[in-house]
Order: structure tokens, then C-alpha cells, then sequence
């Protein structure tokens, strides 16, 4: 790295640009070549990854309820009309009434 021959004037500002001027280039340099190593795109594709799972999360997550909230009431009114078409083939009380539950079970889960 070339710099310029300091004068002897202190106050000589153009010498100390030059000098924050180099060390800026060099400084972005080395940050490049590490940006670009094998550790950096690692680095880089970590972060790539954690913000996208951090924005899909922000972006998805009341979908997601609203999802979970509707697929829990379907299963409840489907679990319920099985039971009553258990309790159609075979109540309880009255053991004569034997009818296909499997029947009822494929009509209702279609």
C-alpha cells in the first residue's frame, strides 16, 4: 500500500484523507474476501435462513390458528356423528339393534 510522504505541516488535512481514504479501501477489501469465503457465505446464508423463518413465522402464524381452530371443529362435529352412528347401530340399552357401523362410518368419512 503506497501513501503519500507526510508533510511536516500538522494541520495538512489532504494527508489525513488520503490515510482514512486507504484504510476505508482496505477495510471494505478484507470484508469482501470474508464475505466471499467459504466462512462468510456460511455466515451470510445463516442469517438468510433465520430471517426467512423469522418473516415465514410472522407471515403464516394467524393462517395457521385460524387452521388449527377450524380443522379442531371439523373433527369434533365428525367425531360426534360417529358416535351418534355407533350409538345407531348399537345402543346401548337395547343390544337386538345390530346393523353395519362400518356402513355409516364410510359414508360419514367421505
Amino acid at each position: 500500500m503506497r501513501r503519500r510522504q507526510a508533510t511536516n505541516d500538522p494541520t495538512s488535512t489532504e494527508d489525513k484523507q488520503i490515510c482514512t481514504k486507504e484504510n476505508c479501501l482496505t477495510c471494505c477489501k478484507k470484508f469482501t474476501a470474508f464475505m466471499f469465503s467459504r466462512v462468510g457465505l456460511f455466515f451470510v446464508m445463516m442469517g438468510y435462513v433465520a430471517l426467512g423463518g423469522l418473516l415465514f413465522r410472522e407471515l403464516e402464524a394467524g393462517n395457521e390458528l385460524n387452521m388449527r381452530l377450524i380443522m379442531n371443529e371439523k373433527l369434533n362435529i365428525t367425531v360426534h356423528k360417529l358416535w351418534g352412528a355407533i350409538l345407531l347401530v348399537n345402543p346401548l340399552p337395547n343390544e337386538d339393534k345390530k346393523r353395519n357401523f362400518s356402513l355409516f362410518a364410510s359414508q360419514e368419512l367421505e
